[in-house]
């Protein structure tokens, strides 16, 4: 099954993020890098999930600079302990 497709005003829509905090959390590695097609940004099903987690976790009380971590470790494949 193929993952769904956006660009960022879309993706926007679907996380309930705007597009500058999307652009944030790309800039500060929270986000992975979106596909390059020609022009446009391409944004997958992996990064709304992102979005998703990085927005549950904010609501748990922790910060951008600790979520980072946790995903760091995740990505990575390291405990999260």
């Amino acid at each position: 099954m193929p993952l769904s497709e956006y660009r960022i005003e879309d993706l926007a829509h679907h996380s309930g993020a705007t597009v500058r905090t999307i652009r944030a959390y790309q800039d500060r590695g929270l986000l992975p890098k979106p596909e390059r097609r020609g022009r446009a940004n391409v944004y997958d099903d992996s990064h709304l999930a992102r979005l998703r987690q990085i927005a549950d976790l904010l609501e748990r009380g922790y910060t951008l600079a600790s979520i980072k971590e946790l995903l760091q470790a995740w990505d990575e494949g390291r405990g999260l302990g």
